[in-house]
């Protein structure tokens, strides 16, 4: 898969099977609420972008 095309879900499957993903899968321990709120201040484009940021 193309460097930086993965969903959360494959790339956490990718690094279960021992592969190399396009980046270390993170885990924000947020409410959904919560993860929207951050999107809206931080002018982020989705919840992905949080773990970019």
């Amino acid at each position: 898969m193309p460097a930086g095309k993965m969903s959360s879900r494959e790339r956490v499957l990718t690094a279960f099977d021992h592969e190399e993903p396009d980046h270390v899968p993170a885990w924000l321990g947020a409410a959904p609420e919560t993860r929207e709120l951050l999107v809206e201040h931080l002018v982020l484009e989705d919840d992905e972008a949080l773990y970019r940021a």
